[in-house]
């Protein structure tokens, strides 16, 4: 990327200045982005880019989507987003399913998942290049770890475990006949 110089990040911003207060002079407005990128031998997704950063959003010379009122995020408003844009606006910012490591949440962190197989974060990265494990909301998704854990038991160094380990993995779905793990209970905790 090459970069700014003064001159020219003046020339943009002075544009969009002239192009958001309208009282510029007739052949200022006349300037289009396309003829305004050439001047500056620039492309004009550049330009805009170099806009985007450096002017705060309301001050950009191209009209933008309003930011989302909580009130709104049910769909009722004039602008109403799509069922699904609602879905994921509310999933992303209704309280109790936090991030990773939540109770409700089926991301694993890469942190968490070093530790339950007994490696390094950074054979967990290898795993995640080779593609036997998935990102998923800036975690390992559960559902890639417990395939991983059937599907490819033998990258995992099952011998070097403790036996807690080995137990919560075959609890996990680790194919291990020598370990008889009984599945856990809840009966008797709520009397």
């Amino acid at each position: 990327m090459r970069s700014w110089s003064t001159r020219e990040a003046k020339v943009a911003l002075a544009w969009a200045a002239a192009q958001r207060s309208g009282e510029a002079e007739q052949c200022q407005r006349d300037v289009t982005a396309e003829a305004l990128a050439r001047e500056l031998d620039r492309t004009p997704k550049a330009v805009k880019n170099f806009l985007r950063r450096a002017l705060p959003p309301g001050r950009r010379p191209w009209p933008e989507r309003p930011r989302w009122d909580p009130a709104t995020a049910d769909g009722s408003a004039p602008d109403a987003r799509s069922t699904e844009a609602v879905r994921k606006f509310r999933r992303r910012h209704s309280n109790g399913s936090g991030g990773p490591g939540s109770e409700t949440d089926p991301v694993l962190s890469i942190s968490q998942v070093a530790r339950d197989l007994g490696v390094s974060r950074a054979f967990v990265y290898r795993l995640l290049d080779k593609g036997l494990l998935r990102r998923f909301h800036g975690g390992i998704a559960e559902s890639t770890f417990t395939a991983l854990l059937r599907g490819s038991p033998e990258v995992i160094p099952y011998r070097r475990l403790s036996r807690e380990q080995r137990e919560w993995l075959v609890l996990s779905r680790y194919p291990d006949s020598s370990i008889q793990v009984k599945q856990p209970s809840t009966r008797g905790l709520l009397k």
